[in-house]
């Protein structure tokens, strides 16, 4: 009946038709939701509702809100939501120094045991 980019989209378009009393589904290859998504065959989600609800679940999803209630565009959430993307752009410099500290105690630890193994295979 209706193809959705993500199972959330799909599901929730499943829900608010069974609200309104029309009995509807989902249908997705499992891939979709698995830790490799590109092994999907198809990359939609289909709704899928009695061949004599078409009509009815149709204008029932037409007439949706086809956005965000309002309380995900308040100003607070904005806010939040600027804030966590600047922090998360900022770059980590705070861990740089014990990242390279460990590189070289590595480093060194792989030469040493390479140099003993060629000692003794001489």
């Amino acid at each position: 009946m209706a193809e959705f980019g993500s199972i959330f989209e799909a599901d929730a378009a499943a829900r608010s038709l069974v609200d309104v009393g029309i009995e509807a589904t989902t249908s997705y290859d499992p891939a979709i939701n698995s830790v490799a998504p590109y092994f999907a065959s198809d990359r939609v989600v289909e709704v899928i509702v009695r061949e004599e609800d078409v009509e009815h679940a149709r204008q029932i999803l037409d007439a949706g809100p086809g956005a965000l209630p309002p309380e995900f565009t308040s100003p607070e959430l904005l806010a939040w939501s600027e804030a966590r993307t600047r922090r998360a752009a900022q770059p980590t410099t705070s861990w740089l120094g014990l990242r390279l500290l460990l590189v070289v105690l590595l480093g060194a630890m792989a030469f040493g045991a390479l140099s003993a193994l060629l000692v003794a295979l001489h």
